[in-house]
């Protein structure tokens, strides 16, 4: 480490630990910016200069976050429990709306048994309720499709064999949706809690894709387990296959975004190109709509290698809603939603981003800084402190909440 020259990017916690490695062979190892315990607030841009024996590391400049923390790699097929080797592998819980009014819902299940495996009498519950009839085996290594309309699935996907219909509910349902697998006895193997909400993927969600689980190894009741379907309308009845997008178009991601301007202020999003060769956005599309592709990148518009490209309402022609919405950047021909972002009510004047850029998920900023590398979260002064939710009084005269003003000045509250 005494021969470091290369400019590097720590957060407190990787400072933390280099400091702890060179601390025994070090005279002294100071970061500027923060204190030996981390506890004070890391310089406007949360970049420091690091000061080694021999070497002084300049963290001002910028180094994203490998692309793999915010878009894990897929993993083969294989069991998400240890209680079945049956896996809720594919989950189309709200398909677009189709001129035909074919219901394509669905719910994949994947045997990862190396023989067949008997589902009669096993059942899917609770969001909807399913039991699957006498003699119904899975073979091996091999996909069963559960569908609320069977025929409408096998026409428009090409193939046969899907179950269903379920009975006795109105569908799976748009926001949120809890899933059951359950055994001839009635104990449950499998239990997925889908969302519409981050951390759940934002494209399943009337986008046209479906969940799939690309991480087994973490659990299907993990988000981070799943992910939208490699194509809009998922691949019902067969195996996800991940493959990169053309053009590394994979490596363009929403980095930042500004949704409750006021003049001369313009809301923006910013894109960000997390790869070291320059992408061409000709035909993709950024929309707040997932049914309608507002606006289109022209041909000849390209984002620089590990570079930043940031339109604003007057160029894409749409202003984002202050009260939330989504926002969505799509493969040309909306083949593939790329990336997505879903939020909520936003703060007058701020932003919201990835902070470092890489980071798998979006907080507000101290700063807005369109077209350039994301300043570091920003941390509000008034913050839930302590929470008394079951005291052991029993008596709910005795819960409180309390607030804690990390500033030195007074907030009206």
């Amino acid at each position: 480490m005494k021969n470091l020259s290369s400019p590097l990017v720590w957060r407190p916690v990787l400072l933390a630990l280099l400091c702890f490695a060179v601390g025994a062979r070090a005279a002294s190892v100071n970061v500027s910016g923060y204190t030996n315990d981390f506890s004070t607030q890391p310089p406007a841009t949360d970049w420091a200069t690091l000061s080694l024996p021999g070497a002084a590391v300049n963290l001002a400049d910028v180094v994203p976050l490998d692309l793999r923390l915010a878009r894990p790699q897929p993993e083969p097929p294989g069991p998400s429990s240890r209680s079945t080797a049956i896996v809720i592998s594919e989950i189309m819980y709200h398909p677009t709306n189709r001129v035909d009014g074919k219901n394509l819902e669905f719910i994949e299940l994947y045997n990862s048994n190396p023989w067949a495996e008997d589902l009669s009498g096993y059942q899917l519950t609770d969001a909807i309720n399913y039991t699957f009839p006498s003699n119904t085996t899975i073979p091996a290594l091999s996909y069963r499709v559960v569908a609320a309309a069977p025929a409408d699935v096998q026409s428009v996907y090409g193939f046969s064999g899907a179950l269903g219909p379920w009975a006795g509910t109105n569908g799976l349902p748009n926001n949120t949706g809890l899933i059951r697998l359950r055994n001839r006895a009635g104990a449950i193997l499998l239990e997925v809690d889908y969302r519409d909400e981050p951390p759940w993927p934002t494209g399943a969600d009337g986008a046209g894709h479906s969940l799939a689980l690309a991480r087994p190894s973490l659990g299907e009741a993990d988000p981070r387990a799943w992910s939208v379907s490699q194509w809009v309308g998922g691949s019902p009845g067969t195996n996800e296959v991940w493959t990169s997008l053309p053009g590394g178009l994979d490596a363009v991601q929403i980095n930042e975004f500004f949704a409750n301007s006021d003049l001369p202020d313009l809301d923006f999003v910013e894109l960000f190109n997390y790869s070291t060769q320059p992408v061409d956005l000709a035909g993709c599309i950024l929309t707040d709509d997932a049914e309608t592709n507002k606006y289109v990148f022209s041909p000849g518009v390209v984002i620089p290698a590990l570079g930043f490209l940031a339109l604003d309402e007057a160029q894409f022609g749409f202003g984002l809603s202050s009260a939330g919405e989504t926002i969505y950047f799509k493969a040309p021909g909306a083949r593939r939603v790329v990336d997505g972002v879903r939020f909520s009510g936003q703060e007058r004047g701020a932003s919201m981003g990835r902070s470092p850029d890489g980071a798998s998920g979006f907080s507000p900023l101290a700063a807005r800084t369109p077209g350039a590398a994301n300043a570091r979260r920003r941390l509000p002064d008034v913050v839930i402190n302590e929470i008394m939710y079951h005291p052991v009084s029993g008596d709910r005269n005795d819960e409180f909440v309390e607030l804690h003003n990390r500033s030195t000045n007074a907030v009206t509250v």
